[in-house]
């Protein structure tokens, strides 16, 4: 991603999250994305990370639901996944239309840059 800011993008990533304590700053912006937003792994990580970080910055991603996820955040976005196949036993979701959302979102600060470059 292209938006003039150091990105990392860590898909599955709890262990990967945990190593970020070691580098994300002051005023760092993180998204995460759950189906749920219930995963105690990464509820208790993102404790961890605000408490060492007071100033970074969390923006939830979730499906349309009170969730620990959202509370958490600092800001809440949520989406309506999409149902990708169905049988007599389970339910696969797509998450397409999250995925929409980060890049309507990307664009959106983009394009704010761009106009605060004018």
């Amino acid at each position: 991603m292209n938006v003039g800011k150091p990105t990392v993008v860590m898909p599955s990533a709890i262990s990967e999250l945990k190593m970020s304590k070691n580098w994300l700053q002051d005023h760092d912006q993180v998204i995460v994305i759950s189906f749920s937003g219930e995963d105690p792994d990464l509820c208790q990580l993102l404790d961890e990370l605000h408490l060492l970080n007071e100033h970074l910055t969390i923006t939830s991603l979730t499906t349309i639901k009170e969730s620990r996820l959202a509370s958490l955040s600092d800001y809440s976005l949520f989406f309506q996944p999409s149902l990708f196949h169905e049988s007599i036993s389970t339910k696969n979701w797509a998450f397409s239309p999250a995925y929409t959302m980060i890049d309507l979102l990307i664009n959106g600060y983009c394009e704010w840059l761009r106009k605060e470059d004018e």
